[in-house]
């Protein structure tokens, strides 16, 4: 871990960032961002309005995590 992080000790976030973002709207079917992240290999993804504004970012644990309702049954996607 100590080696890593001296490589990443100077870096900038430009450094690090891709210029071809993929990003989702905030109608998209949630099988349609898990289908990007893969084609993407991205972990996260941000989510813009119709006007194109960022307003908010769904990751894989967002995919992941499982809800229940109050009486305790998973909700299906």
């Amino acid at each position: 871990m100590a080696i890593y992080a001296r490589r990443l000790q100077n870096r900038t976030a430009r450094d690090l960032m891709t210029r071809r973002v993929a990003y989702v709207m905030v109608e998209t079917p949630v099988r349609g961002v898990a289908a990007l992240m893969l084609v993407r290999a991205v972990s996260a993804l941000p989510v813009l309005d119709e006007s194109g504004c960022l307003i908010g970012i769904v990751s894989e644990d967002d995919l992941v995590r499982r809800h229940h309702d109050v009486a305790g049954t998973r909700r299906s996607w």
